[in-house]
């Protein structure tokens, strides 16, 4: 014979979340009481949580420094002032100005040396009365030949001359074994012959009207010759060739 069981509904109360929540509110409630609770410190000084550092006090006895006296300004490197002495006698008033007239003192009688003054038509006198002979050959020439100079090169040989302006001279020519030719307006103290040791050639300057004359001696060997000017300073180049072509 077969019972009939009717079926029974099992209810399990399951309690673990009320559990939880009120753990987690007795949790905050205890963190704020704690949080608000005064935790006396052993300094006797109230700190807001008990995992701040300890402190040590110690009480030192220290003495108060000794203050300088203070000097007044007026003090400080104040200057002695001398009393005036006393005058034993009694005051003289004092003298009054002389009203005379002072004389000028007298003439020295030393013997001075007198310059005659020029007369009216008469050209002013200088202390130079001779102008430099260089300022007046200048004047006169208007150029001065300061140097004269020659030189050897592989093909040809070289002879300068050197002036103090610019330099005017006529076409030079060969006439026989000689070069000749005039720098006009020229001027000159240098000696009037002068023989090269390193080439055979000379050099010899005649005094002409308003000029000096130029002879040069060709090279053995003599092919042809070149002049032309060059500047700063001021010179003339004679190239006499007797190699190559």
């Amino acid at each position: 014979m077969k019972k009939n069981h009717s079926p029974r509904q099992i209810i399990i109360k399951d309690n673990s979340i009320v559990i939880c929540l009120s753990l987690t509110v007795l949790l905050i409630t205890a963190g704020l009481v704690l949080a608000k609770a005064p935790v006396l410190g052993e300094a006797g000084v109230l700190y807001a949580d008990s995992i701040q550092p300890r402190v040590f006090r110690f009480k030192i006895d220290t003495k108060p420094v000794q203050q300088s006296k203070s000097v007044p300004a007026a003090d400080v490197d104040k200057p002695e002032v001398k009393k005036p002495a006393a005058l034993s006698g009694p005051i003289s008033p004092a003298p009054k100005a002389d009203k005379t007239p002072r004389t000028k003192p007298a003439a020295s009688t030393e013997k001075t040396e007198t310059k005659a003054l020029p007369k009216a038509g008469d050209p002013p006198k200088t202390e130079s009365q001779t102008p430099p002979k260089t300022a007046e050959r200048t004047a006169a020439s208007e150029n001065i030949l300061k140097t004269l100079r020659g030189g050897r090169h592989p093909q040809y040989a070289s002879i300068v001359f050197e002036c103090a302006g610019p330099i005017v001279y006529d076409k030079p020519q060969v006439q026989g074994d000689v070069i000749r030719f005039t720098l006009k307006k020229m001027e000159t103290r240098l000696r009037p012959y002068r023989k090269y040791k390193t080439f055979d050639s000379w050099v010899r300057l005649d005094k002409a009207d308003g000029g000096l004359d130029v002879s040069i001696g060709v090279l053995p060997g003599f092919k042809k010759f070149s002049d032309f000017l060059m500047e700063d300073p001021p010179r003339m180049v004679i190239n006499m060739y007797d190699k190559g072509n």
